[in-house]
């Protein structure tokens, strides 16, 4: 995953203590007339929110539209068209702050703007190169999502740059990760009550080795922000890793093998599982199969298995990986990828992610890759 969520194979457990600490600090446009930029109302009322940007290189009637992507549908709240000189603005109100979403012209390329209904919101764009040139302001939570999305675009550049160098051990894309994950923490340490802030940690909550962290910031958005949809989205990913905790009984899983036969998770105690998410896709998941597939024929007749889950939504892609890695271990999908149950259970939200558990089932470690996994079972099967 070059992710969303690459998730990719990515480490501060000794900044943990600093933003505790800083957590718990805070918590105590005359004769001639100006051609006039288009607008849409969305609705009538007291209290409205107002975006204006201006697009260079738009061509006239430049579709934008202002979505809400909390789900796949891509809820439409409003839509106008840009002018001759690429200026537009949308006013209305919403349901309740948040990061929403402009999409702009026919591909529909994204910008994220957040907005309550008193938010008055700039934003100025070169619609060739949206992502990388967009920047917003006027009003505090436009300035921390502008600074988010500078933390992204380097991540994003840096993976991009990584990807034409041809890239391919471990240790850079994690170094880049790491980039990501810091600029992050900084961000949410510094805007702690901002609802860019509990959106932001919504992006770290991929990130598995966090987890105390994690749980951290939870508990303080739960009470900073309890109505926030990220407050509850955290909630939620909260209790899937309790689920998931080391010494809890992992929970069951029953997906089909390349046959389409359901093989479940169950069905191997007796010996020490790796439960294995990954996909064809994800670079970081591949780099790391010849050393497994080494580690798997080093311990597999005394008692270790692997249950690799793929998070693919292509059979042909899926089926393509496991032969071009030979990988001899069990292997399933539902074919879901991300919107899987299986990954909502285990709250995968980035991959590479394992989970090993005990002959009874139980979870005792999680996120070993590499030299970890390698010490760990050296431990296991002395």
């Amino acid at each position: 995953m070059l992710s969303a969520r690459l998730t990719l194979s990515i480490w501060f457990r000794h900044l943990l203590p600093f933003f505790t600490v800083l957590l718990l600090i805070v918590l105590g446009a005359g004769a001639c007339q100006r051609q006039a930029a288009p607008t849409v109302s969305a609705s009538s009322g007291p209290a409205q929110f107002e975006v204006k940007g201006q697009l260079s290189n738009a061509t006239a009637g430049t579709r934008i539209v202002l979505a809400d992507g909390t789900d796949s549908a891509w809820r439409r709240l409003d839509s106008t068209n840009t002018d001759a000189a690429g200026r537009f603005a949308l006013r209305g109100q919403i349901a309740e702050p948040a990061v929403y979403t402009l999409l702009v012209g026919p591909k529909a390329e994204s910008v994220p703007v957040a907005l309550d209904n008193t938010a008055r919101v700039l934003l100025t764009a070169d619609a060739n190169q949206l992502a990388a040139s967009a920047q917003q302001g006027g009003t505090a939570d436009a300035q921390v999502l502008q600074r988010f999305q500078e933390v992204l675009r380097r991540h994003r550049q840096r993976t991009q740059e990584l990807i034409k160098q041809g890239e391919q051990r471990s240790g850079p894309w994690n170094d880049a990760w790491s980039e990501r994950v810091v600029g992050t923490k900084q961000l949410i340490s510094q805007h702690p009550t901002s609802l860019v802030a509990a959106y932001a940690t919504v992006d770290l909550s991929g990130y598995s080795r966090e987890e105390a962290l994690l749980d951290s910031l939870t508990n303080h958005f739960a009470a900073a922000l309890p109505n926030s949809r990220y407050t509850q989205v955290l909630l939620d990913r909260q209790q899937a890793r309790q689920a998931t905790a080391v010494g809890k009984p992992a929970p069951e899983l029953s997906l089909p093998g390349p046959d389409g036969q359901p093989v479940a998770l169950s069905s191997l105690r007796g010996r020490y599982v790796l439960v294995d998410f990954w996909a064809s896709w994800c670079k970081p998941c591949r780099q790391e199969n010849p050393a497994m597939v080494k580690l798997y024929q080093q311990y597999k007749q005394k008692g270790f298995e692997v249950y690799a889950v793929s998070l693919d939504d292509s059979r042909e892609k899926w089926l393509k990986a496991i032969a071009a890695d030979q990988l001899p271990w069990i292997q399933v999908s539902d074919l879901q990828g991300f919107s899987s149950p299986s990954a909502e259970v285990y709250d995968a939200r980035a991959i590479p992610l394992t989970v090993l558990l005990d002959p009874q089932g139980r979870v005792v470690a999680k996120d070993l890759r590499g030299k970890q996994l390698e010490e760990k079972l050296a431990k296991l099967f002395p």
